[in-house]
């Protein structure tokens, strides 16, 4: 019977040594809203903290810099961790460009609230119209859209031709055409559209980019085209990324406890402190069972 009772003492113990170690905060409700550039972020009344804590918060944001609204996306999610990836979508034919921001977080009360405030008041602010010409001069030409288009291996394509390009230490990239390419890039979700897809991706300080791009000027996806391309991208691009990287993904991660005593206790749990305390109790445990069974 003893045993059995060490036993059981000693799973209750694991179990609660799991469940306090596990981060939890509290974070918006789901909910979605729209707002201008030009209006000051702030989530409306509907948004209230949830009374649940969760492991996660989320946020998407989506900014038109055509239309110059932001629609705007908050919930809490059970992911446990630290992610930042940033699409932005510039098209050629058409003078528009899009950005979404999705962000998770775990570090503290509302934390992807905090970070939607910071990363719209430096998106904003980005204008692409510099990097869109640029790209348009080494991709796309606007007399050819009724054409076929003469590819990098004089391969010949359906109008436009695709290049891939992945990473920038150790870059990897594919020339293909644009018909072959269906289903592996958000430029194909939106038919009649011309552009190129830049994402950059950051978790636990490790941060990619790749970006993916019609083209239909003559051999624009060959090799050399294409490590052109990403250097203007790196210039142009990459640095306000790395801007948003800083502050999304910080090298040491606080939690701060609210004001309010009814958005719930967000504190962090230190782990070391409460494998201690398991193993004392574990000690005194194990020591309860051998008196009784002397």
């Amino acid at each position: 019977m003893f045993p059995l009772l060490f036993t059981v003492i000693y799973i209750s113990i694991i179990r609660q040594t799991s469940v306090l170690c596990k981060q939890t905060i509290n974070c918006s409700q789901e909910c979605t809203f729209t707002q201008s550039f030009d209006t000051r972020f702030t989530l409306p009344v509907n948004c209230t903290t949830t009374s649940e804590s969760s492991s996660g918060c989320s946020v998407t944001l989506l900014l038109d810099y055509s239309t110059r609204q932001i629609d705007v996306k908050v919930f809490s999610n059970g992911n446990n961790r630290t992610r930042l990836q940033v699409d932005t979508l510039i098209w050629f034919n058409r003078n528009r460009s899009q950005t979404l921001l999705t962000y998770d977080c775990e570090t503290e009360y509302n934390c992807h609230v905090a970070y939607a405030n910071y990363s719209i008041s430096q998106l904003i602010n980005i204008d692409y119209r510099p990097l869109r010409e640029e790209l348009i001069n080494y991709l796309y030409d606007d007399r050819n859209v009724n054409s076929t288009a003469r590819c990098y291996n004089n391969t010949i394509c359906e109008q436009y031709c695709s290049a891939i390009y992945v990473g920038w230490t150790y870059p990897i990239y594919q020339s293909v055409c644009k018909q072959n390419r269906t289903g592996i890039s958000i430029l194909d979700a939106n038919p009649g559209h011309v552009g190129v897809w830049l994402r950059s991706i950051a978790y636990n300080r490790n941060y990619t980019q790749f970006y993916v791009s019609d083209c239909n000027q003559y051999r624009c996806n060959r090799p050399s085209v294409i490590e052109d391309v990403a250097t203007v991208i790196e210039q142009e691009y990459r640095l306000p990324m790395d801007n948003l990287v800083v502050q999304a993904i910080p090298e040491t991660t606080t939690i701060a406890t609210p004001s309010t005593s009814s958005r719930g206790d967000t504190t962090k749990p230190n782990n070391n402190s409460v494998f201690i305390q398991a193993n004392i109790t574990l000690i005194l445990a194990f020591i309860i069972v051998k008196l009784l069974l002397s």
